[in-house]
């Protein structure tokens, strides 16, 4: 007796959906950006995007001169680091030393389409 009510309790709970895979995230898409250090335009650098939230990719783009950039990222929430771009490690000098290590101080939080503006202090 004890193994059936067992056995029907156990059907139940995957019935009601025991499953534990996580909820589907919003598909990538291109968002842009700036980044300043000072209030000047930051560029030459990449700016790499690890993902906090579950599910999603990380993001990575080239930073131009004029602190402008792109990159495929979906909605959710990231921190965010730099790294010399090939060639250019001078313009990772400017760059504060908090922002080459990944740092929970340094997340953002993606919505859909919307700009992101880093602004770095010195």
């Amino acid at each position: 007796m004890k193994v059936r009510v067992l056995a029907l309790l156990a059907a139940a709970g995957v019935a009601v959906g025991c499953d534990s895979t996580p909820p589907p995230v919003a598909a990538a898409s291109d968002v842009t950006g700036t980044v300043t250090l000072n209030g000047k335009p930051a560029g030459s650098v990449v700016v790499m995007f690890n993902p906090v939230t579950a599910g999603i990719n990380p993001g990575s783009a080239v930073v131009g001169a004029d602190g402008k950039f792109t990159v495929k990222l979906a909605p959710g929430q990231y921190v965010y680091l730099f790294e010399a771009e090939a060639g250019k490690a001078n313009a990772l000098k400017a760059i504060p030393p908090s922002y080459l290590t990944p740092d929970a101080a340094h997340t953002l939080d993606v919505a859909g389409g919307q700009p992101i503006s880093l602004a770095l202090q010195k």
